[in-house]
């Protein structure tokens, strides 16, 4: 277990809404004078790296006895956020240490439904299984052309065999059944996407299951229980070719407090 001091929350009145992609509006308590010259415009495309930078600008995080200012690198950053939306994760606190699948995990959150829908659909995204997809019996022989290293997604799994419902990850942008989840990274599942991955040389990853809750028992198992931090991270943090997977709820905690 790799040990990290807790970071500095960072008291904002106001939230970001999840779906304003273009224009997030003035911030009550940001200093934007701090944000890098050429930085102050943003696109659609890049909305979470620009509100992540804002974030790093004004806050700060403990090193030894003393404040200093945040790192940011535009390719590999994670802060804290208020509200749960899609391409976020969860990272799992000390208060899951003793679950068998949620220790130390980190999930990503696939769908976040409007008000119309109260189930929530996520990925367990680094509790790696020890075998790939050309040893498991139990899978389709198409995922098992595949050759992927698989991932435990989630205990859901759905209908008759356990390869009924999987999610297949990418950085690839443009690959054929797969949908943006958050700007560089790409998802898909069943049919044609598993076409589409088997044609590819592109880095994928292959998830068994995934998770599915109730909404408001997502939000008790992170206000009432503290079993989760919500974190907003890049796709380099998520998907990252430099460290391994199963590292990955060292690395977003080491971003969390850099």
């Amino acid at each position: 277990m790799c040990m990290v001091s807790a970071p500095k929350r960072d008291e904002d009145p106001e939230n970001f809404s999840v779906r304003n992609y273009g224009s997030l509006g003035k911030i009550d308590g940001f200093n934007y004078s701090q944000v890098p010259s050429g930085e102050q415009q943003h696109g659609p495309e890049d909305w979470r790296t620009f509100r992540a930078r804002l974030v790093s600008a004004n806050s700060t995080v403990v090193s030894g006895h003393k404040q200093r200012p945040r790192n940011f690198n535009s390719r590999e950053w994670a802060h804290e956020t208020d509200n749960i939306e899609e391409g976020c994760v969860l990272v799992a606190t000390e208060e899951l240490k003793r679950h068998p699948l949620l220790s130390e995990a980190v999930v990503l959150v696939l769908q976040w439904p409007d008000v119309n829908y109260s189930t929530c659909k996520l990925i367990v995204l680094n509790k790696m299984f020890p075998y790939d997809t050309s040893s498991m019996d139990i899978v389709d022989p198409m995922l098992r052309n595949l050759n992927l290293p698989v991932f435990m997604g989630g205990p859901a799994v759905g209908g008759a065999g356990f390869g009924s419902r999987f999610h297949v990850l990418t950085r690839e942008k443009g690959v054929a059944g797969f949908e943006c989840i958050m700007p560089g990274l790409y998802v898909g599942n069943m049919g044609v996407t598993l076409q589409s991955a088997m044609n590819s040389d592109f880095a994928m990853r292959l998830y068994l299951g995934e998770v599915e809750l109730e909404k408001r028992h997502l939000r008790a198992q992170v206000e009432a229980f503290g079993w989760w931090k919500i974190v907003a991270c890049s796709r380099d943090a998520i998907f990252s070719t430099v460290f391994p997977t199963t590292d990955m709820w060292c690395h977003i905690n080491r971003l969390l407090t850099s």
